[in-house]
Parts: structure tokens; sequence; C-alpha cells
């Protein structure tokens, strides 16, 4: 239908010029873009903030080796795993959602032994 009305005399349904909606397309599109850029980082900021900044976390003065016996150690003793269960012990719909939400990333301590 909005093809026979460009042929007939060059507007779109509603009365809008071809020019005019590809322009209102792009400005959506662009603050669409934009949207999701910043609530994407915003989430990862929240998981990756809250998974790596906490006062309870062991700082080390000194490096360790990578892939030593000591650089494990240290991957377990200052990483942390945040439960995610509903309060009484179980692990439901709703602690699977959470993970997902957190990219899995809640599970600090295999997240730093295997990053890869």
């Amino acid at each position: 239908a909005a093809a026979a009305a460009l042929a007939a005399g060059g507007v779109l349904p509603g009365g809008a010029e071809p020019l005019a909606a590809a322009h209102a397309a792009a400005a959506a599109s662009l603050v669409n873009l934009v949207l999701a850029e910043l609530l994407t980082n915003a989430h990862a900021f929240l998981v990756v903030a809250t998974n790596h900044c906490g006062d309870d976390l062991y700082r080390f003065e000194q490096h360790a080796a990578p892939r030593s016996p000591s650089f494990y150690m240290r991957q377990v003793t200052s990483s942390v795993n945040f439960a995610t269960g509903d309060g009484r012990g179980g692990h439901g719909h709703a602690a699977d959602c959470v993970d997902f939400l957190h990219g899995w990333l809640n599970y600090q301590i295999e997240h730093h032994l295997w990053p890869d």
C-alpha cells in the first residue's frame, strides 16, 4: 500500500513525505542506540562493581605469577561468591534469573580461577 501511494503521488500513508519519514526513522534509531548503550553500560557497571569492590575482600601488597599455586590461592582468598537463593535454602527460577542478569559473574571464585 505504501509503494502504491508513493507511485501515485509521492506521499506515504498519514501524509508523511518519504524524506521526512526517513529522518524520523534515523532519529528514532539514534535515540534507541544511545539509550541501549547507556542501559547496557549501567548494567555492566552494576554487575562488575558489586562483584569486585567489596570492603571485605582481601587485598594483597604484591603480585603473584600467573597460574602459580600462589595465584590460585589468592584468587580464592580475594574473591567472593554471592548466593542468589530464595532465602530459604532453595535455588529456584528467581535465583536463576539473578544469576543470568549477573552473567554468572556472581560466582567470582570460579570466574577468577578459570577466566577463559
